[in-house]
């Protein structure tokens, strides 16, 4: 539903020009009126994914034109090539911050275009976090290594037998009520 007409018209037609100048294939899916209708309905209700619809062309194009679950996943190894490679705590905090948009957009996009359902929202929510976590204290511990702050139980695993645990609350706590009410079915 479109709350703000004009909002909806202005992200719409922004979204349109950059994706016309990015790709034919993004200008091809930025026509279908299914992708105007989403568009529109996130311009004018969700300031934030507005935002990062007309941020970054590129960005759009790797979301509309690839499939959700396959660019989630491949989107975790890229962080984890990143922080893997990050030479600083910088590049490893952009690194996070470029992983946790192109998520949101991808998840808030599938989540109000009717994609997934609420409970596949929640996982993919949970996962993206999970991935988010685990990359950011793995890349912690590897600094740490590499300062001589901590001895690595193993070659290239420096988190490997730490001990060290992250409790989760919340969709994490949603998400294993489920596992285990699957489980027990």
């Amino acid at each position: 539903r479109i709350h703000d007409e004009g909002r909806a018209a202005e992200v719409f037609s922004q979204f349109r020009d950059a994706a016309t100048a990015q790709s034919p294939e993004l200008g091809e899916a930025a026509a279908s009126p299914t992708i105007e209708a989403l568009i529109k309905g996130v311009g004018s209700g969700s300031p934030y994914l507005s935002q990062l619809i007309t941020r970054d062309a590129a960005r759009m194009q790797r979301v509309l034109l690839n499939d959700p679950i396959d660019r989630l996943s491949a989107m975790a190894a890229e962080l984890r090539e990143r922080l893997e490679g990050a030479a600083n705590l910088n590049e490893a905090m952009r690194a996070l911050r470029i992983y946790k948009t192109e998520a949101a957009l991808i998840i808030g996009l599938a989540d109000l275009g009717g994609v997934w359902p609420v409970m596949q929202v929640t996982r993919m929510l949970t996962e993206t976090a999970d991935t988010a976590l685990q990359q950011a204290v793995a890349y912690l511990f590897r600094q740490a290594v590499a300062k001589g702050d901590w001895l690595a139980d193993s070659e290239g695993d420096a988190d490997a037998g730490s001990g060290y645990i992250v409790l989760g609350m919340g969709k994490i706590l949603t998400l294993m009520g489920t596992l285990v009410m699957d489980i027990l079915k």
